[in-house]
């Protein structure tokens, strides 16, 4: 069986810098108000000091962002600067994915054909650097780490979005995660098995495995071909996003984003539906079924679009964490769903699907700095951009070198050209088990009724030749016992005449 490559989903520590903000004074306004608010609310409460507030910071400026999506963000030639499959330029096959977390991703969703070898000797390398030298990146978060950690820097430099420090973060780089092909994980990226944290300066290898599973449905543990599940339809509130399944390049008012089914994705929709609907609010970690597009943007720790989140935000984190505690079991329960686009009743698995797992990954410090001529491709692919087009390179062809501590180099590969495949077969119930018992012993029995009735005609057959052999040898013998009497009796009777 053909390896097929996952989506490669690339999500930046930080979802937007400093220029991009201030470079439109009503976006920075708005973005500032927001930052204030929440800096007030997160860091001031001292009940909430160990809840790590510059995390809940960045979950509350979520709506800020998508309401800005148009000008604030990364882009995918902000960072990506070098990418070959096998040596075939792949840097037009990324699109910019939203995701409620990481604010947006980037995601390598690779072409199948022409088909490509596998093994550990082919596969993709990508090279990210780290953005404009002279800008600073903005609510850096290593979502990865533990929740309490994730706020490690003190109030006193949060007086402003923007610091006054303008050294390179320690926790920049990303987070990149697999997933299977057509798929988005609306949920946390750390639920995945298989996501790892990049850090800029380094160069990492990863190997991959894959699991090609076909199960089939039974009742303890039904599931759904592939073809009869509907696709998981989501909003789209970055209007930079260009994950919609329909078109190819979507315009900027499109809502509708649509994926292929999991039954991770379903149960995502309905923990988000369940939130909605008990808290009166969105997560900021799961994305926004498409059925709920009509209720407002309103999530659970904003901070700016009503007063009441911010005097009830000690119930609404109860309660949000109450839906986040309940297992996938209890939440399939209590919700169905009203579109197709949310999901299948109970969110079963696929029959057919396939799990992506890095079987290895090492990882080591780049101490050499690189020319701009090793990224020609890159340098060709912005003058592909157009004149008409806003994006300037940060780096020049014929500038300096590129820094080593401002590139991430990662290398993908199969572990193997061989795929694991688990196929199951037919489980037996009780039922089953006797009926086709039942149905053996019918038969031997069937069988055994047959060959005493062969024997009984063989010695029927037998019989109709041996007895008409036998009376005809007793006849025989009698006539010739008669005649040798009779003889005896002539014989007497002329001896006495003589």
């Amino acid at each position: 069986m053909d390896f097929r490559y996952p989506d490669i989903t690339l999500c930046p520590h930080s979802p937007f810098t400093a220029s991009q903000l201030y470079e439109h004074n009503e976006t920075a306004e708005m973005m500032e108000r927001i930052y204030s608010m929440a800096k007030e609310k997160w860091w001031r409460n001292p009940d909430l000091l160990n809840l790590s507030p510059n995390a809940n910071i960045k979950k509350s400026m979520l709506g800020g962002f998508y309401r800005n999506s148009l000008t604030l963000g990364k882009r995918v030639f902000d960072h990506v600067i070098f990418c070959e499959l096998n040596g075939v330029d792949c840097l037009d096959q990324f699109i910019i994915t939203e995701h409620p977390i990481y604010y947006r991703c980037f995601t390598l969703r690779l072409k199948s054909s022409p088909p490509f070898p596998t093994g550990p000797t082919h596969g993709v390398q990508i090279v990210l650097h780290r953005g404009p030298a002279n800008t600073q990146s903005l609510l850096v978060i290593d979502e990865n780490e533990p929740f309490l950690v994730q706020s490690n820097v003190p109030a006193d430099n949060l007086t402003a979005l923007r610091s006054n420090n303008s050294a390179a973060h320690p926790k920049d780089g990303f987070y990149v995660a697999f997933h299977e092909s057509r798929t988005i994980p609306n949920y946390p990226l750390q639920n995945l098995p298989n996501g790892l944290t990049l850090r800029f300066g380094q160069f990492i290898r990863i190997g991959l495995t894959s699991l090609d599973i076909q199960s089939i449905n039974v009742k303890q543990r039904p599931c759904v071909p592939s073809s009869k599940t509907p696709k998981i339809q989501l909003t789209r509130n970055d209007r930079m996003s260009e994950s919609n399944f329909k078109s190819d390049k979507p315009m900027p008012e499109e809502t509708l984003s649509e994926f292929e089914y999991t039954k991770q994705s379903c149960l995502a929709n309905f923990r988000q539906i369940l939130t909605k609907r008990h808290c009166d609010c969105f997560s900021e970690s799961y994305s926004i079924p498409y059925s709920e597009r009509h209720v407002g943007l309103k999530y659970c720790l904003s901070v700016d679009q009503t007063t009441s989140n911010v005097v009830k935000m000690p119930e609404i984190i109860a309660c949000v964490e109450q839906i986040e505690n309940m297992t996938d079991a209890e939440v399939a329960a209590e919700v169905e769903p009203s579109i197709p686009g949310d999901g299948l009743s109970q969110c079963p698995l696929r029959c057919d699907y396939r799990e992506f797992r890095v079987q290895l990954h090492y990882s080591s410090n780049l101490k050499q700095d690189f020319n701009p001529e090793n990224f020609i491709t890159y340098f060709q692919r912005v003058e592909m951009l157009g004149k008409n087009s806003t994006f300037k390179p940060h780096i020049q062809l014929n500038g300096s070198k590129i820094n080593a501590s401002d590139l991430i180099f990662l290398d993908i590969s199969p572990i193997s050209e061989n795929v694991n495949q688990i196929i199951e077969d037919r489980a037996y119930s009780l039922i089953q088990l006797l009926s086709e018992l039942g149905g053996v012993s019918g038969l031997y029995a069937g069988i055994t009724i047959y060959t005493i009735a062969e024997f009984i005609d063989l010695a029927v057959r037998y019989l109709m030749l041996y007895i008409p052999y036998l009376w005809h040898q007793f006849r025989y013998k009698r006539q010739k016992k008669m005649n040798r009497n009779f003889q005896q009796l002539m014989e007497n009777i002329r001896e006495e005449e003589q």
